[in-house]
C-alpha cells in the first residue's frame, strides 16, 4: 500500500494534467453533436487500461461505446468489479459558468469543469489507484474488471445491452461504483448499499376534451380529481407507503447501522435548507439519516 501511496505523491502533478485532459474531453451524450467526442472519451478510458496491461475491449451496441477491461492477476485472488461513466451532463445554461465548462479551472483548492464530480473525476481515481498499484509494485493486490459507459446521463441502453451480452464475463466478488456523493469534502465515505429504481406510467382517461363546470361539473369524474385521490393513496397521513407488499423483504436498521449513521455529520437544518421545504417529513420511527438511505421510497 505504501509504495502506491509514494507512487501517487510523486506523480500528483501528471494525474492532475490527466483529469484535466480527461475533463477537457465535451463527452455530452444526450447532444448528438458530440457523438465523436463522447467516442473520443471512450478511447481515452480505453488507451490508459490497455498501457497498464488490461485486455480492453468498446462495446457499441445501438449507441456509445461501453469501455470493458480486465486485468487477472492470479485466479485464487479475489476480483474486483469497477464501474463508472464518461459522459458528463449538458453545460447549458452557459451563462451561469463562471469559467468554461470544459476547461478546469482551480478556484480555492477546487476542480471546476462539467463532469469533474459526476463522474470522471470518480472513475479517473480509480483507474489511477489501479495504475499507482501496477507502476509501484507490478501488480494489482486482486484481480480487477472494469466497465466504464458513456450513456449513463441520457438512458444507459447500450451499458445494458453490454450486461446482457456479456454476464458470465463479469463475476466478481464486489462491485464498486465509482458514481456516488460523499457525506463531506473532509469525511471518507464508503456507500455499502443503494435503493433500486421501479417506474410505473399511470394514464388517466376522461372525457375527449375540456368541459365546462357549469355544464357539465358533477355529472362525470374529472381525471385530475382521480389522478390526485390515486397519488393520495400511495402513502398514510404518516408518510408511511400504503402499497399493500411495498415493506415486503426489506432489511431493518441494525443497531449497528443506527450507530455508524449517528456518527456521521449531518445537519437536518442544513438538508432541509438544501430542499427548499417547510418541514421535513417521512416515514414515522426512523431518522432523516434512515430514510434518506436505509428505507425504501415512493
Amino acid at each position: 500500500m505504501q509504495s502506491a501511496l509514494n507512487h501517487l505523491e510523486t506523480h500528483r502533478d501528471d494525474f492532475l494534467e490527466a483529469l484535466f485532459e480527461f475533463l477537457r474531453i465535451p463527452s455530452v451524450s444526450a447532444q448528438t453533436e458530440h457523438t465523436e467526442d463522447a467516442r473520443r472519451a471512450a478511447e481515452y478510458v480505453r488507451a490508459r487500461l490497455d498501457a497498464l496491461g488490461f485486455e480492453t475491449g468498446l462495446f457499441s451496441g445501438d449507441g456509445l461505446p461501453t469501455v470493458f477491461a480486465t486485468r487477472i492477476e492470479d485466479p485464487a485472488k479475489p476480483t474486483l468489479l469497477v464501474y463508472g461513466h464518461y459522459d458528463v451532463q449538458p453545460p447549458e445554461p452557459l451563462d451561469l459558468w463562471e469559467s468554461p465548462p470544459f476547461e478546469p479551472t482551480l478556484v480555492n483548492g477546487e476542480i471546476r469543469a462539467r463532469g469533474c464530480a459526476d463522474d470522471k473525476g470518480p472513475t479517473l481515481a480509480l483507474l489511477l489507484a489501479a495504475e499507482c498499484w501496477i507502476r509501484s509494485t507490478g501488480a494489482l493486490p486482486v484481480n480487477l474488471k472494469v466497465v466504464i459507459e458513456g450513456e449513463e446521463e441520457s438512458g444507459g441502453k447500450v451499458v445494458e445491452q453490454f450486461l446482457r451480452a456479456h454476464k458470465s464475463d463479469l463475476a466478481a466478488g464486489a462491485l464498486v461504483i465509482a458514481d456516488l456523493p460523499a457525506v463531506s469534502a473532509d469525511t471518507p465515505s464508503l456507500c455499502y448499499g443503494l435503493r433500486g429504481l421501479a417506474a410505473a406510467e399511470v394514464i388517466v382517461h376522461g372525457p375527449s376534451r375540456d368541459l365546462h363546470s357549469g355544464l357539465y361539473g358533477g355529472t362525470v369524474a374529472n381525471p385530475a380529481s382521480a389522478l390526485a385521490r390515486l397519488i393520495a393513496s400511495l402513502h398514510d397521513d404518516t408518510g408511511r407507503v400504503a402499497i399493500e407488499g411495498f415493506y415486503e423483504g426489506v432489511l431493518e436498521v441494525d443497531e449497528a447501522e443506527r450507530e455508524r449513521l449517528a456518527k456521521r455529520p449531518f445537519s437536518e437544518a442544513e438538508h432541509l435548507a438544501e430542499t427548499g421545504s417547510p418541514a421535513l417529513f417521512g416515514e414515522p420511527g426512523f431518522s432523516t439519516l434512515e430514510r434518506m438511505g436505509a428505507r425504501p421510497t415512493c
